[in-house]
Formats: structure tokens, sequence, C-alpha cells
């Protein structure tokens, strides 16, 4: 699955290697959105995964599997309508023998946190 410039672009890439942060904007014409309710869109929090998964891949510049999802905490929702753009925050990055595992949070602009994840991905060298 490739959500990138469909669901969501990237709008602001990150700076700090140590700690990256994008800054999204979701695309509230998504086909997702009509079905995910229609009138009150809501991303899914399995985007919302994919999203974090496919930003990695992008920090790290190779292919990743997730392949483990330690803790997810949904703190609030995530609605194009209300949150055209937010922030992935990426921290405790390690990378070893082929897996990588991060945390996330989801931020608004004003930095309140809509979620945290945890994960860890197979890397694969392109």
């Amino acid at each position: 699955m490739n959500l990138r410039d469909d669901l969501y672009t990237i709008d602001v890439m990150p700076h700090d290697e140590a700690s990256p942060t994008f800054v999204v904007g979701l695309n509230g014409d998504h086909e997702i959105y009509r079905a995910h309710f229609p009138g009150q869109p809501v991303t899914p929090g399995v985007i919302l995964l994919e999203m974090a998964r496919e930003l990695l891949q992008v920090t790290v510049d190779c292919r990743c599997e997730m392949v483990a999802v330690k803790n997810v905490k949904f703190l609030d929702v995530v609605s194009p309508i209300t949150h055209r753009q937010v922030q992935f925050c990426f921290s405790r990055m390690t990378t070893a023998d082929a897996l990588c595992s991060a945390q996330v949070q989801v931020k608004m602009m004003d930095d309140k946190i809509l979620a945290k994840i945890s994960f860890t991905c197979r890397i694969d060298e392109k």
C-alpha cells in the first residue's frame, strides 16, 4: 500500500535526523474519508500506522515491512476537516539486525498529541 501523494503529502521534511518530524497534509477528498465516515471523516487507526511506516521508510531510506506493533494509543480523532496538517514526530529510533524500531507521536500543529505508536519494521536495503 502506498498512501503518500494520494491520501497525504509530505509538506515539510524533517531537519533533525535524530528525532525526525514530518508535517503532512491530509487529502480530505480521498475515498477513505468518503467511507470512514461520510460527513464526519476520520482517519482510521490502521491508516495512521501505515503512514508512520511509510514515513519511517523515508527516514531510513530503505523499504520497511512492519513486523510488530508494541503499543498504540489513539487519544483523539484525526479528521481532515479539523486537522488539514498533522505532525509525525519520531523518537527512540534504533536499528539492529535488519530491524528498525521507533516511537512516533501524531500531533496537531499546536503540539496536542493525537496518537502514540511504537512499532518495529524489517528493513530491506534497496
